[in-house]
């Protein structure tokens, strides 16, 4: 791995959707063993920001994991609905990759 070389984010997928109490975000990406900077928000179709996590961490595989609730920012469950995500990666100073996708959200 070349320092500052812009990591391959090829998926973003969600264990559940649609989901009804939670999911969990898998990233599949080029840099196992490597620590990567990870955000993730979700938006809803005016384009407003409901939540957004980040971390750093290492995976031993091709494979990020990121659990969530399915709450806001403000720790309130959203709605039933259609939601959209994005999650980012970067590792050691590189450039972002990105990828979107969508979930479907309903209720307890």
């Amino acid at each position: 791995m070349v320092n500052g070389l812009k990591p391959g984010l090829f998926s973003v997928d969600c264990t559940k959707s649609p989901a009804r109490d939670n999911t969990t975000f898998v990233l599949s990406h080029d840099r196992p063993e490597a620590t990567l900077d990870v955000k993730l928000s979700v938006y809803d179709f005016a384009g407003r920001v409901l939540w957004t996590h980040t971390e750093s961490g290492m995976s031993a595989n091709n494979y990020y994991y990121v659990d969530w609730d399915l709450t806001s920012n403000g720790g309130q469950r959203l709605a039933s609905g259609v939601y959209l995500f994005r999650a980012s990666i970067t590792s050691g100073g590189s450039e972002e990759s990105t990828r979107a996708g969508k979930i479907v959200i309903l209720a307890q």
